[in-house]
């Protein structure tokens, strides 16, 4: 019986550290968590160079400058709707408060901190957050 209690008792422990060590690998160089915040857009086969030029080098630097945003990159999707373009834009972020980072995000959105460009026929068909829980994997030789 008290076998049993020790080994229990010990499992419990190997859990515990587990978890905080999983913790703290799984937070960015701020020591904060880490999320990704996933824009998937589609848009007329021929993307408006305006409206690339705005959103490249306007929009993801704006979003950038919101707290807990650390880095953005944008993708063109291979698979494809006819006569569409889908791009993919990745926005990793460390924070302690993911609700805070996403209501700033929003509140700025529309305003002089980031202006939106209208009527460039781009839409937003899905975003989505998701937190890491595990540390990102690299090929190191």
């Amino acid at each position: 019986m008290i076998r049993s209690n020790q080994g229990h008792l010990h499992l419990r422990f190997l859990l515990t550290v587990q978890t905080k060590l999983l913790s703290q690998i799984t937070r960015g160089r701020s020591g904060m968590e880490q999320y990704c915040f996933i824009i998937i857009t589609v848009g007329p086969d021929e993307e408006d160079d305006d409206y690339r030029a705005w959103y490249e080098c306007q929009h993801m630097p704006d979003v950038l400058d919101v707290p807990g945003f650390v880095s953005a990159q944008r993708f063109r999707l291979q698979e494809e709707p006819e006569n569409m373009r889908r791009y993919l834009t990745l926005f990793e972020i460390e924070t302690d408060d993911i609700e805070k980072s996403m209501r700033t995000l929003r509140q700025r959105a529309g305003t002089s901190l980031m202006p939106l460009m209208k009527g460039a026929g781009q839409q937003t068909a899905q975003r989505m957050v998701g937190r890491a829980v595990m540390p990102k994997l690299t090929n190191t030789p």
